[in-house]
């Protein structure tokens, strides 16, 4: 006599949210980190530097205040992007990354 399977579970698949549909979801609530790279250190780049990190500060502190909780930004002053392996403040954050 064959045994019945009584129970016959229902599989419901998640919905993936990707790319902008995932950052504009108001209830998801992110941890994100900021990164930025200058590639010379004249005066204009030094500039650029600070602006970006004041920008990306700003917007997620404030700007998305209680949907982003901001991790740390992450920076290079390095003369060419092109070898990972010299960008440590990239490096730190894809290890931080992987750390969770």
């Amino acid at each position: 006599m064959k045994s019945k399977n009584l129970f016959k579970p229902k599989i419901i698949k998640a919905a993936k949210k990707r790319g902008r549909d995932l950052l504009e979801d108001k209830n998801l609530h992110l941890r994100v980190a900021a990164y930025t790279r200058v590639s010379t250190d004249t005066e204009e780049q030094v500039h650029s530097y600070q602006s970006q990190i004041e920008k990306y500060g700003r917007n997620i502190k404030e700007e998305r205040k209680g949907q982003r909780e901001f991790a740390k930004t992450y920076a290079d002053e390095v003369k060419s992007g092109l070898i990972a392996s010299k960008r440590p403040g990239c490096q730190e954050m894809l290890q931080d990354c992987r750390d969770g």
